[in-house]
């Protein structure tokens, strides 16, 4: 499914019941030659678009209208939906899980439920400040603000949707929406006309297109500004099911409250006092102000950001290190991300992880060192445009070429740069994230020795991240300072045999060790003789070639560390 474009079933229904209306009112076409020649087209319109799920849906759906109409049976859009439904699904079961087809099948709901409902909402004031007049006099204004209301109805109705399949809202694009959709069905006439007029004239068919374009360069411009605008994207989370669910059922009420209103307002259409229509007009008002109170609610319930607690995140982003890390105060930090294996690994790994998490920024994001299987990811997330408050460089490696690149790109995008060296500390509330190596002065011919080791700590809660330092510098800090217990041990250097050393594991007695790898990466990472080290060692032992995505937190006082792939 196009992310942009989610009823993507909406311009065939349009198309097919437009050319079936034009062959039966205007060219008084027999019934089955209309519905024999509309199926042709659908069919073929289908085959030569793809016929994706949500195509396959919509002309279904508009062959049951054509059967229902040739046939004389009365049309309904919801039972139609329903067996067009159940037909794919007895094909295929897991088109559950796919978004293109949830989409398309609740914005057809929003506009035979919610959409319906809002309209004899809109209608009932009508016919009551029309004095009773069962038809309903309408001009330009009040077909766009019909096809506004429709519009209203599928953004409320897929917005939980939009929300669950992408973590974010495009609000202002959404606003811009409502009145798109309002005008679609003018725009897709006059594209139509148009390539009827060019078949045999082709200047005159140009000249009809050219509006067409014009809308669409328009909306085009508006989406890209109102990106550029601050709080363009809302960063929603993944909401949970039972949010959606309760969300949904306050929909429901909503909508009963209104079609209530409704059938009110028709018991009382036919008032012709004066008095009685300004109470009629100042009683609209009311209800609308009522009820927008009331979605207001809703959204806010469905998109409030959940509580955040403790937890580490090693991301399964290939052969490098992406770590994320969530104090028990909800401050959100990461350590590295990169890869060599995985393309696009910021855009397509990190930023949907964080997204999903319903993390809107990270405080501060500490770089080990510079190489690409470390930052690769980071460089894609800083572009994005993504809010990174503080990066946070070994004060050793300050004047590194690498260093300094990566520095000035983070500064261009607004965020602050924080160097670190052994005893310096970030703290936040109760959790601190200690520098233990390396010192200001230190040098190495390697720079992987000059690696950004932490320690974080919160409570009884510890964990080391010593990058990819070797075992020289597993030595040097066992001879720096004291240890105690670490409960969660980052593997160093991806579990490398040069490193993770005998000492360093009986010294810090991990009770959870993590190594974050890439499957049949040229190192033979994790090496086979490191892990049987960290394993004799008394800790369990975790790989992300394993276990994909592995979440370590703390459950009833207990740490309990759970893989993504099972």
């Amino acid at each position: 499914m196009d992310r942009k474009n989610p009823q993507t079933g909406l311009h065939i229904s349009l198309l097919g019941m437009g050319l079936y209306r034009l062959l039966r009112k205007r060219l008084h076409t027999r019934y089955v030659t209309a519905a024999l020649a509309t199926t042709v087209f659908l069919i073929s319109y289908a085959v030569l678009s793809g016929n994706g799920v949500s195509t396959q849906r919509a002309v279904g759906m508009c062959l049951i209208y054509l059967f229902a109409d040739v046939t004389g049976y009365a049309y309904d859009m919801l039972n139609a939906l329903g067996i067009v439904v159940l037909v794919l699904l007895w094909e295929n079961p897991f088109l559950l899980s796919y978004s293109g087809f949830v989409f398309s099948v609740m914005a057809v709901i929003a506009i035979g439920v919610g959409a319906n409902i809002l309209l004899e909402w809109e209608h009932s004031w009508k016919r009551r400040q029309q004095a009773g007049e069962e038809t309903i006099k309408k001009t330009f204004f009040s077909r766009q603000k019909e096809g506004i209301l429709v519009s209203f109805a599928i953004q409320l109705f897929t917005i939980p949707l939009v929300a669950y399949s992408y973590y974010e809202i495009p609000v202002y694009a959404m606003l811009i929406n409502l009145f798109v959709l309002a005008v679609v069905n003018g725009l897709l006439g006059l594209t139509v006309l148009g390539v009827i007029v060019g078949m045999a004239f082709l200047p005159a068919g140009r000249v009809l297109f050219a509006p067409c374009g014009w809308m669409l360069d328009s909306y085009r411009f508006l989406c890209e500004v109102s990106l550029k605008i601050p709080g363009a994207q809302r960063i929603t989370g993944k909401p949970a099911h039972m949010r959606i669910f309760w969300y949904y059922l306050g929909l429901g009420v909503f909508l009963l409250a209104i079609y209530a209103c409704a059938r009110r307002n028709e018991k009382h259409k036919d008032c012709r006092e004066t008095a009685d229509l300004c109470v009629s007009r100042r009683k609209k008002r009311l209800q609308g102000i009522v009820f927008s109170c009331f979605i207001a609610f809703l959204l806010l319930f469905l998109l409030f950001p959940q509580k955040k607690s403790f937890e580490i995140d090693f991301l399964d982003v290939g052969q490098g290190d992406g770590i994320y890390l969530c104090t028990g105060g909800g401050t959100s930090m990461f350590i590295d991300g990169g890869s060599t294996d995985v393309k696009q690994v910021g855009k397509y790994r990190i930023l949907p992880f964080l997204k999903a998490k319903g993390v809107s920024e990270i405080s501060y994001w500490f770089v080990s060192h510079t190489d690409t299987d470390h930052v690769s990811g980071l460089k894609e997330v800083l572009v994005s445009g993504y809010r990174v408050e503080y990066l946070v460089f070994a004060k050793a490696v300050e004047k590194e070429a690498k260093t300094k690149e990566l520095a000035e790109l983070a500064r261009s995008h607004g965020t602050k740069v924080l160097y670190m060296q052994a005893g310096d500390t970030v703290r936040s509330k109760r959790a601190a994230m200690r520098c233990l190596y390396p010192k200001a002065s230190d040098k190495a011919e390697d720079v992987n020795d000059l690696c950004l080791v932490l320690q974080f700590e919160e409570g009884d809660i510890s964990a080391l991240f010593g990058g990819d330092i070797s075992t020289d510098v597993e030595e040097q800090l066992l001879r720096r300072r004291k240890w105690d217990k670490v409960l969660v041990f980052k593997a160093d250097h991806h579990g490398s045999r040069y490193a993770n050393a005998e000492a360093l594991l009986k010294c810090i007695r991990p009770e959870i060790t993590v190594a974050s790898a890439g499957k049949d990466n040229r190192y033979g990472h994790p090496s086979p003789d490191a892990v049987q080290r960290i394993k004799e060692s008394g800790s369990r032992f975790f790989c992300t070639i394993e276990g994909g995505r592995i979440r370590v937190r703390v459950i009833e006082n207990k740490l309990v560390c759970e893989t993504y792939v099972k």
